[in-house]
């Protein structure tokens, strides 16, 4: 259900060089929000529309473990925490059709309960620490005296769901040998 002009707009963006109409944006998030899945088609667009629109650094290919970006190391965060629970609880993971909105959009509503049930969750685990490593690095990144925004605006939204997506796929790419 695309608005009749964003063809048109998007189309004239490719062709003369210019910013990507944000209806398209706002459009994937508002999927997004709505508990659809985040695929590659949707990812991509938003990667676009953050790197032509905003110049953003985390409109990368793919994870970026140098990034201090905060939305970006949040929407990581979420994924290990979503991760955590899925190993706990046999492969059902509830947090992110619970959650995951209200995370992508105020953070400091969402993740002091989702730390604090990870680690419920961590107990039921025999590999427990790898997740605790992973947690403790990416909340290293965030501000320490205030590591959970109140909100995010359209374009940290953006970077917080390619954080989430990145994370996801690389639990799908092939190690390297040591």
């Amino acid at each position: 259900d695309a608005a009749p002009l964003l063809g048109g707009q998007l189309m004239s963006a490719v062709i003369t060089g210019g910013k990507y109409p944000m209806t398209l944006f706002i459009a994937i998030l508002a999927r997004i929000h709505a508990g659809e899945k985040i695929n590659r088609t949707k990812a991509a667009v938003i990667k676009a529309v953050l790197a032509k629109n905003f110049y953003s650094e985390v409109a990368t290919v793919a994870l970026n473990n140098e990034s201090s970006n905060i939305p970006y190391t949040l929407g990581r965060l979420f994924y290990i925490l979503e991760y955590l629970q899925g190993q706990a609880n046999n492969g059902s993971a509830a947090i992110r059709q619970r959650y995951f909105s209200s995370a992508c959009t105020n953070p400091r509503n969402v993740f002091p309960k989702l730390l604090s049930l990870s680690m419920h969750h961590a107990d039921k685990l025999e590999n427990a620490a790898w997740f605790e490593k992973q947690k403790g690095e990416l909340i290293s990144r965030l501000d320490s005296t205030d590591p959970f925004p109140s909100a995010l605006n359209l374009q940290q939204q953006g970077e917080f769901i390619i954080g989430y997506y990145h994370q996801q796929q690389s639990r799908y790419t092939k190690k390297e040998d040591k």
